[in-house]
């Protein structure tokens, strides 16, 4: 709005029909600026925004100016600006051409995977995500790992996950599941120590995105497992909040208000369990 008026003001609006159109563009970029703090932006989608700017610019007088610019930086030795070019180029191809080659080793873990050839699967993601480290390639890896009950191989995969990208809420509620898998599957007196670990994880994941479901879900049923039922309760009931028809939620907040002896909403949420479509 403060760019639009300052166009008036200063006459840079080139014609009559520029103030509509420069409006609409300017509400396009700042649209686009919203969707990116909502966290939901796609990289591919980002040349939507430069065509914007770049359309916003010229309807205004401002592109006779950068025209100027770009003619006195044409006196710059050519010689050097082709340097320049092709180092760019180099470096685009360079890391383009990676991703490419990651893409395709990660199609063949899934080729591998889906054949049984489980060894060839695993050599096949590790090469893809040193050629082109993302949380992706690791995601689907430990989700492999998962599948197949092996619960160290998944935690160790996923703690790489969200290293890579350590602001991808998915990663760490799959981290925190393989840390719960690992206590479920241990029978020593330490694998407590787990359940707290996923508990950790699930609390950084809340602290980002509150009403994350599987989070909130997830977190109600470990505490339910550490006993602590208050807070077992009032993350069951940020879940039922947001979708009450939830997979065994009622159910699970049935137990809870059991343990806590409150046999009143015990009972109304085994009822609602009962009638409910959920999940066994």
């Amino acid at each position: 709005i403060t760019s639009i008026r300052r166009q008036q003001k200063d006459d840079y609006i080139s014609d009559d029909d520029g103030l509509l159109v420069l409006s609409g563009l300017s509400a396009g970029a700042l649209g686009y600026f919203v969707y990116l703090l909502a966290g939901i932006s796609v990289v591919g989608s980002s040349a939507i925004l430069w065509v914007i700017l770049a359309a916003l610019i010229g309807q205004t007088k401002w592109r006779h100016s950068w025209e100027r610019e770009q003619q006195q930086a044409y006196t710059v030795s050519s010689i050097a600006l082709a340097a320049v070019l092709i180092l760019g180029m180099s470096i685009g191809t360079f890391t383009f051409t990676k991703m490419l080659i990651g893409d395709h080793l990660i199609i063949n873990f899934y080729n591998s995977a889906d054949l049984g050839q489980y060894d060839q699967a695993i050599v096949s993601a590790d090469a893809a995500f040193s050629l082109y480290p993302n949380g992706r390639y690791q995601s689907d890896i430990g989700r492999f790992y998962i599948q197949s009950r092996q619960s160290s191989k998944a935690i160790d995969t996923f703690k790489k996950a969200v290293l890579a990208e350590p602001l991808e809420a998915d990663y760490r509620v799959f981290l925190a599941n393989s840390y719960a898998m690992t206590y479920s599957l241990s029978k020593g007196s330490d694998r407590v120590r787990y359940l707290k670990m996923a508990v950790d994880e699930l609390n950084k994941v809340v602290e980002r995105c509150r009403y994350s479901v599987p989070a909130n879900f997830l977190l109600g049923s470990y505490y339910f497992l550490l006993e602590k039922d208050d807070l077992s309760i009032k993350y069951l009931r940020v879940v039922e909040s947001i979708d009450a028809n939830y997979p065994n939620l009622s159910s699970n907040l049935a137990r809870a208000y059991k343990r806590m002896v409150n046999d009143k909403m015990a009972e109304y949420y085994m009822k609602k369990a009962a009638t409910a479509t959920e999940s066994p």
